[in-house]
């Protein structure tokens, strides 16, 4: 299979906290808490939309083309990518650290960063603890429903970036819009669910708390270093061991990794994508708020004015 962009068409997740935001940019009706678009997860795979591969899950098609993906074609997929949009807050949660992960669960832990496309004034996001803190006040907090009142809070706009280390508790107000990129892990323990009862949302507390961090977080609202290439900004971050993480502003730049797969979703008008395909100039539009997946040594050409997401594994 000659390699080519491969076009996503995510699949949709709908909790009680999603709204009706992400149906502005998909073929989609009803409410979204989540639409997947880098996935491999059993059961929530992103689809391909274009191509000699098109009604393809990614999952399939990465497990058939693992070369596709990096030169240790053994090593397991490492990310989920979702577009998040919170009418209401979603539970507060905690995820597993690799080290834990991997020797109670044999999965990968879950760590990752949100990038905030789009914000409500006066809306935020909770991650960690305001102060140094027990499992014994935590499990209180959690019953008298003060646990917000410990926990980091802080107001976000379109641009900003926050990291959430695992371990760390998190959530997020309504009124938000998000790219959350994590490590490919579908493990979540909820401590608290803002008195919502669902059997279909049960709280984790025990195992959550022996997940938890208790110390003070600090510092995670994320500065993004800018770098000017041509007339192309660049916002650029490492977030080792997992991905580098770069918003770019262009008005024509060219993309291409000879190590790793690279993902790309536009957040400001529609891409035109330039690649070669068995000897031909081919183009590939990328709508806007639509993610395109470059497999491994794919050379391609952004053309025109744009702004879009790119991670690389």
């Amino acid at each position: 299979m000659k390699k080519y962009p491969l076009l996503i068409e995510p699949t949709f997740n709908n909790a009680v906290w999603g709204g009706e935001k992400l149906n502005e940019y998909y073929n989609h009706t009803g409410t979204a808490s989540e639409a997947y678009v880098l996935s491999t997860i059993e059961g929530k795979p992103s689809l391909i939309a274009n191509g000699s591969l098109v009604g393809k899950d990614l999952r399939t098609v990465l497990a058939d083309y693992p070369y596709w993906v990096n030169e240790n074609e053994t090593k397991p997929f490492p990310l989920q990518i979702k577009l998040i949009d919170t009418k209401y807050s979603p539970s507060v949660q905690v995820h597993p650290s690799d080290i834990y992960a991997m020797s109670n669960l044999h999965s990968l832990g879950k760590s990752e960063i949100w990038y905030i496309v789009d914000a409500d004034e006066g809306s935020g996001v909770y991650v960690g603890f305001n102060k140094d803190t027990d499992i014994n006040e935590v499990k209180k907090r959690i019953e008298e429903n003060t646990l917000l009142d410990i926990m980091n809070f802080s107001t976000v706009k379109a641009g900003d970036v926050v990291e959430i280390n695992a371990g760390n508790v998190h959530s997020l107000s309504g009124g938000i819009k998000a790219i959350a990129i994590q490590e490919n892990c579908d493990i979540t323990y909820r401590l608290y669910d803002f008195g919502r009862n669902d059997d279909n949302r049960p709280l984790d507390i025990e195992k959550g708390l022996e997940v938890t961090n208790f110390s003070k977080t600090e510092h995670f609202m994320v500065k993004l270093p800018i770098a000017l290439d041509n007339n192309n900004i660049i916002l650029r971050k490492d977030f080792p061991p997992y991905f580098n993480f770069a918003e770019v502003k262009t008005d024509g730049i060219a993309i291409s990794s000879e190590n790793h797969l690279i993902w790309l979703l536009t957040t400001e008008g529609e891409m035109e994508i330039e690649y070669l395909r068995m000897g031909k100039l081919l183009t590939q539009i990328v709508p806007n708020m639509h993610a395109v997946v470059i497999p491994r040594g794919l050379r391609c050409k952004i053309k025109g004015r744009t702004t879009f997401i790119k991670v690389e594994l």
